[in-house]
């Protein structure tokens, strides 16, 4: 059995054969990964080389771009504006003097009256007599208004609390009465029958045929509570309107990186803190200055109150948002300042492998021009090899002489000038060097840094 066993074996070279097949199998296999990874690896690297550089911005975002621009500003603007005519428009030109003149305070300057109009139209229980006062001085400023209108010379006693009368037309005192109740029309012509009284076309009918009771068609006491009323309100809305910048900054805020994060071109707490610069910075400085132009507006009434308004919010939005973007634009600044400084990396590498590159060219002219056999009879009888070394010498030259141009042309230019130049020369191909494919790399990170901050603010 044993010798049946020991014939059945194979024999050594076999067994040596079939060891340096599979030997020689597993070198190819690894040959040939090998050879695959090294052409995948090369290949990389020309795709790295020839891939294009951004040498400007990227597509802007028309919205977010509106918004980061002129959105914020716009907004103030917009609602100054509105404010400024919606308040002005409610104010009562007659109410206003009307208000001067019962008061003893000088109300020249909208200040002044928007102090009164806090002090002595307040909630309040004193509110509904301190209203009906002012309608009643304001029936008379609209009266003497009809009045003159008609063509009669109208004049206002010296003081608020004449008694008897509350105007002179032609010389003659008259009353003014607005009111619902009849009762005070005729307490008057008790007291001085000898004064005739005008009054709201709502009397009318209970005065009918009485000569010293003047039915004024044109005044009416709802129009009058309605004019005191609006004044009143107006002067509040005025004296207040600064307070809506800010509001207003911050929904429009709120729209624009909510258009950013729903896009995915930003998170959620550089959308966050952008809404706080954004307020505070604009928001409030377009209040700050909104507050400030009321005041210097004010000596010039309502009028030049919401003039300021405007112009002082316009001015403290813009303000504010050449400060917000100063902020938040400190980080881009840095980027752009990275990508710049390796794209000038890109340019001051670019002469030295230009030289190299010619020396390059230089050695392989040798060896071309050397690779051709002159024959000896050459300087006898022209010969094709003659020419054709010296064409292959030509050629070479205007190689050279090309590259030496480039370089020259490089250097003449600013730094980060000859970098940019320097990115779209390797671009499109025809250089390599470990130097400036590592300086490439650095501009390609830099580059993907800077768009990367640009689409958190937006720009991109």
């Amino acid at each position: 059995m044993r010798g049946q066993w020991k014939r059945q074996l194979p024999p050594v070279p076999y067994l040596r054969g079939c060891i340096n097949l599979l030997t020689l199998l597993t070198i190819a296999i690894l040959s040939g990964i090998y050879a695959f990874l090294r052409d995948w690896r090369a290949k990389r690297i020309r795709r790295e080389l020839e891939r294009p550089l951004v040498m400007t911005d990227s597509e802007k975002t028309r919205f977010s771009s509106f918004m980061e621009r002129w959105g914020l500003v716009s907004g103030v603007a917009g609602i100054t504006v509105y404010d400024a005519v919606y308040s002005v428009s409610l104010i009562d030109e007659n109410v206003l003097t009307a208000l001067d003149f019962s008061s003893a305070a000088d109300l020249s300057s909208f200040g002044d009256i928007t102090r009164y109009v806090g002090t002595h139209f307040a909630a309040g229980d004193g509110l509904t007599g301190s209203l009906a006062r002012l309608q009643g001085y304001t029936a008379e400023r609209a009266a003497a208004a009809h009045l003159v209108s008609q063509g009669h010379v109208v004049e206002f006693p010296d003081t608020a609390n004449q008694p008897g009368y509350d105007l002179l037309v032609d010389g003659h005192p008259f009353q003014v009465k607005d009111t619902l109740s009849p009762g005070l029309i005729n307490e008057h012509l008790g007291n001085y029958p000898d004064i005739p009284v005008i009054v709201n076309t709502e009397m009318g009918a209970h005065f009918a045929g009485n000569p010293n009771v003047i039915i004024d068609p044109d005044l009416s006491h709802e129009q009058i509570a309605t004019a005191v009323n609006q004044t009143i309100e107006g002067v509040s809305l005025l004296d207040t309107a600064h307070v809506h910048i800010p509001l207003v900054t911050l929904i429009l805020s709120c729209l624009k990186e909510g258009s950013l994060l729903l896009a995915g071109k930003t998170d959620v707490k550089t959308a966050g803190s952008h809404v706080l610069y954004d307020t505070a910075s604009v928001g409030l400085g377009g209040a700050a200055g909104a507050r400030i132009g009321i005041l210097a507006g004010g000596p010039l009434g309502p009028a030049g109150a919401g003039a300021g308004l405007v112009l002082g919010g316009l001015i403290g939005a813009i303000t504010g948002r050449i400060l917000a973007r100063k902020i938040k634009h400190s980080r881009l600044k840095e980027k752009q300042e990275a990508y710049s400084g390796a794209v000038i990396d890109v340019g001051q590498v670019m002469p030295a492998v230009i030289d190299n590159k010619k020396q390059l060219v230089a050695a392989k002219m040798d060896r071309a021009v050397k690779a051709v056999k002159l024959p000896w009879w050459r300087h006898i009888w022209p010969s094709r090899e003659e020419y054709l070394a010296g064409g292959l010498k030509d050629r070479y030259r205007q190689t050279l002489d090309g590259l030496e141009e480039l370089k020259n042309r490089m250097q003449s230019l600013p730094p980060c000038q000859a970098g940019e130049e320097a990115c779209k020369i390797v671009a499109a191909g025809g250089f390599y060097d470990p130097a400036l494919a590592e300086a490439l790399a650095r501009v390609r990170e830099a580059q993907d840094e800077l768009l990367k901050e640009m689409r958190r603010l937006g720009l991109v």
